[in-house]
């Protein structure tokens, strides 16, 4: 994990050589709204990028 960013409805990051970002909308009947997209996984990995904590660094991962 090099990055990842959460902005506004879209989350965005880097994983090894790929780059992507996310986008939710809502056709509402007239034109597209923005939705508030939620990932738990993103959440994690901020979690772990907050700590400064480098996943491939752990020889294992045991979450209770």
């Amino acid at each position: 994990m090099n990055k990842l960013n959460r902005k506004g409805q879209s989350i965005c990051g880097e994983f090894k050589k790929y780059a992507f970002e996310l986008r939710g909308y809502h056709f509402n009947g007239k034109s597209l709204s923005d939705v508030m997209l939620y990932s738990s996984e993103a959440e994690m990995l901020m979690g772990l990028l907050d700590e400064e904590i480098n996943l491939s660094n752990l020889s294992s991962v045991f979450i209770v």
